[in-house]
């Protein structure tokens, strides 16, 4: 597999094989599309290209759609990363700034070098609109709230061919609370089955296609649903398949975080507690990861919120 990461970016090494050997092994035909929402800098991005480019299947009617805002708010909690990154890629030269906002898509542009047909669509989720297209690949690197990914559940999910791959980015991840649950709900309903997992990633397979009214209801269950219930659901199942798991100790821990967090921002601290306590009781030698991400939490007062909302309020 060919190594990216002199691209700054978040994806670890085994995000990026399992996006190269993914795309080059998914049977296409001539219409189908791949599509990436959140490309940031392009690392996961150039991944997705280099295994178009070695599949067998791929011809120059494939297209690749990559989905940004490419911006952000400059006193934002996201613009620090933006030029955190940039500087490890000696690239701070191409931010564009204009007031509070911060632009980096010629990073993007610098990044990326590619023979395949591919179209960035620089805007928010709120701006996608239906294609007519099959899609066989998805890679969900954006969202990390329910409201924001139904945007792509309403606009693209009727589109997935069965048998399309959809790997969502930081599945595995403390601040994922309501993206974990509709995932745990999608599996529930058999439109998708889990593949594999690589670091936060979690790679799935659609089994059916998704109708106007099977996304209406799956939004409609979501208005009303027990989220930290739908999230203990999902431990049951990934902790009776551990055998997928990449890194078990450090990344199941996660969606337990990711319960308590949700308690917390509910204002629910007693069973917040109780959880947290629970897992410690259950697991005494916690990896220092778990700790770290704990941390981290608690630092941001257990939600992100309102900071989410200030990095996106350009």
């Amino acid at each position: 597999m060919k190594d990216f990461s002199f691209i700054p970016g978040m994806i670890e090494p085994a995000e990026q094989s399992m996006l190269q050997l993914t795309c080059s092994e998914i049977d296409l035909n001539p219409s189908d599309i791949f599509i990436e929402y959140g490309s940031f800098f392009g690392r996961s991005s150039n991944c997705i290209i280099e295994g178009i480019i070695n599949n067998k299947t791929y011809s120059k009617n494939n297209l690749f759609l990559v989905y940004d805002s490419f911006k952000c708010n400059a006193v934002g909690a996201f613009a620090n990363y933006v030029y955190q990154f940039a500087a490890f890629g000696k690239v701070e030269n191409l931010i564009e700034k204009d007031g509070n906002l911060i632009n980096f898509r010629k990073i993007f542009n610098h990044f990326i070098s590619s023979n395949i047909h591919i179209e960035v669509k620089e805007c928010d989720l709120q701006e996608i609109q239906p294609i007519p297209h099959p899609i066989a690949f998805m890679h969900i690197d954006s969202p990390k709230f329910y409201s924001d990914f139904r945007y792509i559940l309403i606009n693209h999910f009727p589109n997935l061919k069965i048998g399309a791959i959809i790997i969502f980015q930081d599945f595995f991840y403390h601040w994922s609370a309501t993206l974990i649950a509709v995932v745990e709900l999608l599996i529930q309903k058999k439109f998708i089955e889990v593949n594999g997992t690589a670091a936060s990633s979690l790679k799935t397979m659609v089994l059916k296609k998704f109708s106007e009214h099977d996304i209406e209801e799956i939004n409609d269950i979501m208005a009303s649903i027990d989220i930290n219930k739908t999230i203990e659901q999902s431990i049951l199942r990934f902790s009776s398949q551990q055998n997928i798991i990449d890194r078990i100790h450090n990344f199941l821990p996660r969606l337990m975080l990711a319960s308590l967090q949700y308690y917390y921002e509910k204002g629910n601290i007693l069973e917040a507690n109780r959880h947290w306590d629970n897992y410690l009781k259950n697991y005494p030698q916690v990896e220092q990861s778990v700790i770290n991400d704990f941390k981290e939490l608690k630092s941001f007062s257990f939600s992100v919120r309102s900071l989410y909302e200030l990095d996106h309020n350009l």
